[in-house]
């Protein structure tokens, strides 16, 4: 029966730990290429969001339009 306690302890010790450094991920997505303004700004912003949130947000950076399109004007007005 000790065997069992510590054993159950245990493991909710160690879930406990792995919850504290989950980490929320966030998708930033732009239409730049992999070599533009726009991807070198994103690299600097996720590092700076990693950096001051001692970890516990993580940016995934996708470029080339890679989750999707900007709005032509004309499309923002219809809706």
């Amino acid at each position: 029966m000790k065997t069992f306690r510590f054993a159950l302890i245990a493991s909710a010790a160690s879930l406990s730990i792995m919850a504290a450094h989950a980490q929320t991920v966030l998708k930033f997505s732009h239409t730049d290429q992999q070599g533009g303004a726009r991807q070198a700004a994103a690299q600097v912003f996720a590092k700076k969001v990693e950096e001051l949130t001692q970890g516990r947000y993580k940016v995934q950076v996708f470029c080339c339009s890679q989750l999707g399109n900007d709005r032509h004007p004309s499309q923002a007005l219809a809706s």
